[in-house]
Order: C-alpha cells, then structure tokens, then sequence
C-alpha cells in the first residue's frame, strides 16, 4: 500500500509502508492441518491508516524452519590379526522420515495468499540446507 506517502509503488527497499498489528505474539499454526495452508493467524494484522506508517519491523517473524534427520550405520570388517587392513561398509541415510520443509509464508499484506505456505522448499545443492526427499547410499572403503 501506499498509505505513508511516503514511498511509491515501485520503492520496496526502506519503504515505512508495513502492516498495523494488534499483536506482536502471533500465533502460529500446522499448514499441514489447515485447509488453506494458513502458517500464522492474520487476524491481528490491517493496513495501516492513511499518513502512518505500520508498526511491524522487517523480519520480526519467522516462517516454519527446516525438519530431517540423517542417519549412518557403519561396519568395520577387519582382515586377520592386523588391525590396519579392513573394509569399512556405511549405510547413509539422508532425511529418512521424508519430512517435507515447507518454504516461508506468503508475507505481502494485500496478497490473497497472505500468512499461507504454497510451496516445499528444494534444494538445488545436496549439500545445503534443506536436504532433498529421502536419499540412501551404501558406501564400501578398503583401508589397507
């Protein structure tokens, strides 16, 4: 909105034309379990009046966060009496439950999709955060 006038619509950065809030405790809910996805309540939220500027501060709220768990089982398999030459067998497993991680909240005040989770979070590099759907590798490794 433009309510401040004090920033067009094209200006987003160090625009004062943010949300009113009631409520500074937001409160959250499961966007699996709702209908519409909904993350937070967005009741406490309205535009602010005409003149004003909003009193929600950038990035006061966090969206759902990221939930996996990985796992590793190894066996080490020594040959004789030297302890030095063995085969080290791992299984690994990375996000085992398959939990989805869902991307942030719709934050745009006037978006009809406001407070709502639209989409899982991917990851392009397996090595960040989040890790993908359910990944398992067997790995085998001679020491000698």
């Amino acid at each position: 909105t433009e309510n401040s006038y004090w920033c067009d619509y094209f200006s987003f950065f160090g625009c004062g034309d943010v949300p009113q809030t009631s409520s500074f405790h937001i409160g959250t809910h499961n966007p699996r379990s709702s209908a519409a996805h909904q993350y937070f309540d967005t009741t406490s939220f309205s535009g602010e009046p005409a003149g004003t500027f909003g009193n929600t501060s950038r990035n006061f709220f966090h969206g759902p966060g990221f939930d996996y768990t990985n796992m590793s089982i190894t066996k080490d398999i020594h040959f004789g009496s030297n302890t030095t030459r063995y085969v080290q067998l791992r299984l690994e497993g990375f996000n085992v439950f398959n939990h989805a991680n869902f991307a942030g909240p719709t934050g745009t005040f006037l978006n009809p999709t406001f407070g709502q989770v639209t989409s899982v979070k991917q990851s392009a590099d397996p090595n960040g955060d989040p890790s993908p759907g359910r990944s398992i590798q067997l790995a085998g490794k001679f020491y000698f």
